[in-house]
């Protein structure tokens, strides 16, 4: 008899097979976002705030600033070194040459 209306009973193991179904496939379900909402949170670790970017770009752009005026002044200072050791050295030669024209008598 396929056209026989089903029983009480065969309904009531209808409803129970559905409804064990619908909740293994509910906690699936929710295995599956816990899974996918994990992978984008690590996803989401990996990139940083574009304030926080902007913050760390001006310390960067502040600390070379810095570090070429630091250059620039031990240029400057290396520059006047050069030329105390070179005015140094001249004036060794000019006097040495002078004591020599002095103490010869002016001949040379």
């Amino acid at each position: 008899m396929p056209d026989a209306a089903p029983t009480l009973w065969d309904l009531q193991r209808l409803i129970e097979r559905n409804h064990t179904d619908s909740r293994d496939d509910i906690i699936d379900l929710k295995a599956q976002v816990a899974r996918d909402a994990a992978a984008l949170a690590a996803q989401m670790e990996r990139f940083v705030l574009r304030e926080v970017y902007d913050v760390r770009e001006a310390a960067m752009l502040l600390r070379i600033t810095n570090l070429e005026d630091a250059a620039k002044s031990s240029r400057t200072t290396v520059r006047g070194a050069v030329y105390a050791a070179g005015g140094s050295v001249i004036a060794t030669i000019l006097a040495t040459i002078l004591l020599a024209v002095i103490f010869k008598g002016g001949k040379p």
